[in-house]
């Protein structure tokens, strides 16, 4: 947004120069990206002149005698409005132009030009005409041209931000503002009434109030159509807007003053002589005033006279009502439209406009009539004798003003100063906040569409103390104290031990693609395929919520292959799990631990060509040995059959006599359909289920004070008996002096028994309160092969 720092100055009159105000106005809030002279490349010399005559030129252009000050001179010009009386900008020869020609004495025949009569365009004007000649009704012959044309001005350019878009759009709004923080007072367009005088007025109803909660509108009849004054072009040009004719720059001028949009109809062209505010019927067509035929749906709202659409409302009007030369009785229309109606209409047809920008914002309802009867006073100003029928106000549902809850105290505390209560009632006073006592509360303007909640009080009273006075200070907080549950501190604990073992953790989509399935080879009736789907996917792969990390896993694996050569890994995620199908309720979410390794166990070492491959019982340790760092004791493998897993390498996990989870060496389908060709472990464990199977306290005993005594067997036992089992059997029998049982070796083949094998155990005893006797150990030790020989069938491997 552009505004004028002259304009400004006349609504709230300052010392500060143009540079210092746009200091100011960014400082609150407004922020002021550039400052550029109007026209900062006007020729040196250029002065004001009065045409005195205009002779024909014959075949050549129209001759001008003119009085520049120092006696007549003449000069040549095709201007259509070159004429006697009339008084514009002449630049004598020896200047200099702004697009650096050189201003010379050129002969027309026999006519000698000494000098050029320039339009607004010609002075280097951002925006302004060059078809015909800047002029004034009155000046002095010889004045500077820059002071008399009031060019010694300064055009502000803003980026405003959202909050401040819905007041600042306006040079009344601007001013505020800075009145607001400089107290340099506000000469506000208070508009001396003019209506009445023997206009008639229009038909105007509202038939959507919802769109339209306010139209006012007054009819003005003998109007003459022409080009406007000079200090009107001006400032609209400073605002970047170009010139029309005297109608439409007047609504223009009063919604860049008061930030209220205004249109014109030509009352002759509305059928009936009335306004509808209505929705617009599906397929209804409209020729805006860009000239482009606009297709309308019923979201949109549009003003209509007795039988089609004339305008749109908030952003623009139609052809079929455009002011033109011959308009002799205009309605000014001055409402207040719904935003979000306004920016849907604008967004779908691709036409912003500075109306549309204005409704979208947060136009001022209370502001409509008193922007119409500026127009009028401005018109009757400009106008000879226009005559201004009643204004009329359709008002049906008027809100009632916001109220906010007054408390000094809590601005303080949030802004962190000491300001004390009248001062900061001064400072929401001086924007328009209007303080009520009796309700301890502060009555917001019409204009503050953007101001709702206490907290905005405290930005506006930040703004106007300065942001640059609030001291810094680092926030005053209470450190307390964390003790984690369960299960944070196990999801802690597991992290850092993998991380520690080697492994690095992953994060993958909490969705998988339709065949992950098939890949692992699941079968119909899993628990697996019991899906949730997605019912929005953005993509194809995205149309299941995961029921299993496993997928996500292997995936991770194979495209770390080609970099890595091998990789570890794992993952705590969430799966979901449908409670009913089709899904009535949010599902189940229980936390899973995915793990997944491949290639050597160890990195290549000069003392060592070949390190051997993770396998199975690489797992196996790793899972061991982190059930054990999160207080796990209970907890042994058995068989499975899991469908993902290589028959016969791999195992159930079982905690607290129940199977959490499933590991072991990868089926070599699965590998050839998820492209692995080496060797790949994969485990996934329900980790809810390890975690409440953790002891809440580690209990700690004293290093033994008394040696221990060791002994090994060697037994052989059926090729179904477990290991499990033989460790079972032997506590069972020993009691608490066996310490620790150690398997050191498994043997098959010749002399053992083909259906069978042997396994070594080193067996350690110790006592807590005494030193073991041999004799002791040896009753115990034969105790021991007893129960084993009795329940499992072992014997002594000879």
């Amino acid at each position: 947004m552009k505004a004028s720092y002259r304009w400004i100055q006349r609504v709230s009159p300052t010392d500060q120069s143009a540079e210092e105000l746009a200091r100011t106005l960014t400082f609150l809030g407004l922020n002021v990206e550039s400052v550029t002279a109007l026209a900062e490349v006007v020729p040196d010399g250029t002065v004001m002149a009065e045409i005195l005559e205009v002779e024909d030129g014959g075949e050549g252009p129209p001759v001008c005698r003119i009085d520049a000050g120092d006696g007549p001179v003449t000069v040549v010009s095709r201007a259509p409005n070159a004429r006697p009386g009339v008084f514009v900008p002449y630049v004598p020869p020896g200047s200099t132009m702004p697009d650096g020609a050189r201003v010379e004495s050129r002969d027309f025949g026999n006519v000698t030009s000494a000098g050029i009569l320039c339009s607004a365009g010609e002075l280097g004007i951002p925006g302004g005409p060059t078809e015909y000649l800047l002029e004034v009704p009155v000046a002095n012959p010889g004045a500077d041209a820059v002071e008399t044309l009031g060019l010694d001005d300064w055009i502000l350019d803003f980026d405003l931000t959202p909050n401040y878009a819905t007041h600042c759009q306006s040079i009344v709004g601007i001013a505020r503002e800075a009145n607001a923080k400089l107290g340099s007072g506000l000469h506000w367009p208070t508009p001396e009434s003019v209506e009445g005088t023997g206009g008639s007025s229009a038909r105007v109803q509202i038939l959507d109030s919802d769109g339209c909660p306010r139209y006012s509108a007054m009819v003005i009849e003998d109007v003459v159509v022409a080009p406007s004054p000079w200090w009107l072009q001006r400032d609209l040009l400073a605002s970047g807007i170009r010139p029309i004719n005297n109608i439409v720059d007047v609504t223009n001028y009063v919604m860049l003053e008061t930030g209220q949009p205004l249109h014109a109809f030509d009352l002759d062209l509305l059928e009936e002589g009335r306004i509808e505010v209505r929705r617009a019927t599906d397929g209804e067509r409209l020729v805006t005033l860009d000239g482009r035929e606009r297709i309308l749906q019923p979201e949109d709202l549009v003003i209509a006279d007795g039988r089609r659409p004339v305008g749109l409302a908030g952003v623009m009007g139609g052809e079929n009502s455009e002011v033109h030369a011959g308009t002799q009785r205009i309605l000014l229309e001055s409402a207040h439209f719904d935003p979000v109606r306004v920016l849907k209409t604008a967004r779908r047809l691709a036409l912003q406009t500075d109306a549309s920008i204005r409704f979208e914002k947060g136009a001022d309802p209370e502001a409509t009539v008193w922007a119409l009867s500026r127009v009028a006073e401005i018109l009757a100003r400009i106008l000879e004798a226009p005559r201004p029928g009643p204004v009329q106000d359709l008002y049906p549902n008027p809100p009632e003003r916001r109220s906010i809850p007054f408390d000094a105290r809590a601005i303080n505390s949030l802004l962190g100063t000491d300001l004390d209560r009248d001062r900061i009632i001064g400072y929401l006073g001086r924007l328009g906040f209007r303080y009520r006592e009796d309700a301890e509360a502060f009555e917001v303007p019409s204009w503050r569409s953007d101001v709702h909640m206490p907290v905005d009080l405290s930005e506006e009273v930040a703004r106007l103390h300065g942001y640059n006075e609030i001291p810094a200070a680092l926030p005053r907080t209470e450190v307390m104290g964390y003790v984690p549950d369960a299960q944070s501190a196990a999801e802690r604990d597991t992290v850092e031990y993998l991380v520690a073992a080697g492994f690095h953790e992953v994060i993958t989509r909490s969705w998988m693609p339709p065949g992950s399935l098939e890949v692992l080879g699941t079968p119909e009736d899993h628990a697996f395929r019991s899906l949730l789907p997605v019912t929005n996917p953005m993509r194809d792969d995205q149309s299941w919520l995961r029921s299993t990390l496993l997928g996500d896993i292997l995936r991770v694996l194979r495209e770390a292959k080609g970099v890595h050569g091998g990789a570890r890994i794992f993952e705590l995620g969430r799966v979901y799990v449908p409670r009913e199908l089709p899904p009535v309720s949010l599902p189940e979410e229980p936390l899973r631990l995915a793990i997944g390794a491949t290639g050597p166990v160890s990195p290549p070492h000069w003392a060592r060509s070949e390190m051997p491959e993770i396998d199975y019982y690489f797992v196996k340790g790793v899972l061991e040995g982190l059930l054990d760092a999160i207080g796990v004791r209970d907890a042994h493998c058995v068989p499975t059959d899991a469908h993902f897993l290589y028959p016969g390498r791999g195992a159930a996990l079982v905690v607290s006599g129940q199977v959490v989870g499933h590991f072991g060496e990868l089926h070599p389908a699965v590998a050839k359909r998820s492209d692995l060709d080496e060797t790949v472990v994969i485990g996934e464990i329900d980790f809810a289920g390890v975690v409440d199977a953790a002891e809440a306290h580690i209990a700690v005993s004293p290093a033994p004070a008394y040696p221990s005594a060791g002994r090994d067997v060697a037994l052989v036992v059926d090729e179904s008996i477990t290991h499990r089992e033989i460790v079972d059997c032997m506590r069972e029998a020993a009691g608490p002096l066996l310490e620790e049982v150690r398997l050191f070796d498994i043997y098959r083949g010749r002399p053992i028994p083909a259906d069978k094998k042997s396994l070594a155990y080193h067996l350690i005893y110790r006592a807590p309160d005494r030193t073991l006797t041999d004799e002791e150990v040896e009753d115990i030790q034969v105790d021991v092969l007893q129960a084993l020989h009795d329940k499992l069938g072992a014997e002594l491997r000879s």
